[in-house]
């Protein structure tokens, strides 16, 4: 694993996920196409995910944004991170066959 960059506001490509938002409508944004002219561009909906970690915090944080808009949905220390995946792997099994592919450890129970 890449080791934490000394600059804090560094961040490296192989500490970031996209995952493409297939049911969510794309957005439609306009590019330069040169000459003074603008053409549509349609940019699929993704989650962008990445370490960070800020000048006076003592340990990195798990960041999800959305992109394009760049707007901050959730940010979270690595234990809930983990719950977080737990929580996705499990969920994704029961939708998929109806199996369980992990325990969820992080919550106190389950009704299902």
């Amino acid at each position: 694993m890449d080791s934490i960059p000394d600059c804090e506001e560094h961040m490296s490509s192989a500490w970031m996920c996209f995952v493409v938002l297939s049911t969510e409508v794309p957005v439609v944004v306009a590019m330069d196409a040169g000459g003074g002219t603008t053409v549509p561009v349609v940019l699929p909906k993704e989650l962008e995910i990445y370490l960070e970690q800020r000048f006076r915090e003592v340990g990195p944080r798990i960041v999800i944004r959305q992109r394009p808009s760049g707007e901050t949905k959730l940010t979270l220390l690595p234990r809930e991170a983990v719950h977080l995946g737990e929580a996705l792997l499990r969920l994704a099994g029961m939708a998929t066959d109806d199996t369980t592919l992990i325990s969820c450890q992080g919550c106190a129970g389950h009704e299902a």
